[in-house]
């Protein structure tokens, strides 16, 4: 399951069935005076404005119109249309009176994914039911931001609530496994409250961005210290004499084992290829050197992580004087 997915659960209605359909038959993005109309598939159920558009925070608003079909027999309930955005928490839950509805949503109120849906709620003025959600849809879609890969693509990672049960660390946001004959895998602790949201958060400033920061680079640095320590207890025999050169299992040298050794190497200034795998593997060894490996692979994340702002920053400045240009 997605992590929108489970984040949109939390959002369900017991007692109402999927009774109703949306597609999304025009969609035009305005900002002041100037609109533009997005092009969209036949059907469309999602929007993902980060690949129809160059800057999404250029604009003001986005209009939806969006047709609502129904089931063979939808209950008797009176509709209403909901947007949410997990992110920023807002919500949102507006009458509707006809079968297309027209809709406006601030881009300035959301971030990440929203999610727009109708529910029906039953009108009747007696009875327990007054009032209860009966029906819903499935939702729309939109991703305003791409999505986001907080450790790159050559971890696989995964969401785990079983933090407590399987691995008897409730409290620890994430931890690396290392199954037999496959490569590691980071399982993020979707146990803790909000996590997931605040690590899919693009919120790039305030004290929301400043708090995911610091636990993205606070696992980063956890993570490569495990893959270190593991890589270099699979490629190094423990029957080394202190003194003697390590000699590094070849059949690994191209595995993740060597790439990431040689990745940490380059991280933390120890040289390249067999000789700053071996640098980097004596000081995992040796349990002395450990706190100067941590800091001198946290010490690399923090620089590296201002570097790619800084690029980032200026990518997006050079984007506008060209947008300008034209």
């Amino acid at each position: 399951m997605s992590w929108e997915s489970e984040l949109f659960e939390a959002y369900s209605f017991p007692f109402a069935r999927r009774a109703y359909t949306l597609e999304v038959s025009e969609a035009l993005l305005s900002s002041g005076a100037k609109t533009l109309a997005l092009d969209l598939a036949p059907g469309a159920t999602s929007l993902d404005l980060f690949d129809l558009v160059d800057v999404v925070d250029e604009w003001d608003e986005l209009h939806l119109t969006i047709r609502i079909g129904e089931d063979e027999a939808p209950p008797p309930a009176g509709l209403w249309l909901q947007v949410l955005c997990a992110d920023t928490r807002i919500e949102s839950v507006s009458p509707v009176s006809d079968p297309q509805v027209r809709c406006s949503l601030s881009i300035a109120d959301l971030r990440g994914t929203a999610l727009v849906r109708v529910l029906g709620v039953c009108t009747s003025s007696v009875g327990p039911r007054a009032g209860l959600v009966v029906a819903d849809s499935a939702g729309v879609l939109v991703r305003l931001d791409a999505p986001r890969e907080p450790f790159g693509s050559g971890l696989r990672t995964q969401w785990d609530r079983d933090f407590f049960v399987s691995r008897s660390i409730p409290g620890a946001l994430a931890c690396v496994d290392f199954p037999p004959d496959e490569e590691p895998c980071l399982y993020l602790n979707s146990g803790i409250e909000d996590f997931q949201s605040l690590l899919a958060s693009k919120m790039s400033s305030g004290p929301i961005a400043a708090t995911r920061q610091l636990l993205l680079d606070q696992i980063e640095v956890d993570t490569w210290f495990a893959l270190g320590r593991q890589a270099t207890a699979q490629m190094y025999s423990e029957d080394a004499n202190p003194g003697d050169p390590l000699l590094e299992d070849a059949d690994l040298a191209d595995g993740w084992q060597g790439l990431a050794l040689g990745r940490i190497a380059t991280l933390v200034a120890l040289g390249k290829g067999e000789s700053g795998r071996a640098a980097v593997a004596e000081r995992f060894i040796e349990a002395s050197a450990h706190e100067e490996m941590r800091g001198r692979l946290a010490s690399s994340v923090s620089r590296n992580r201002g570097l790619a702002d800084r690029v980032r920053r200026l990518a997006q400045a050079l984007g506008r004087t060209q947008r300008d240009a034209s």
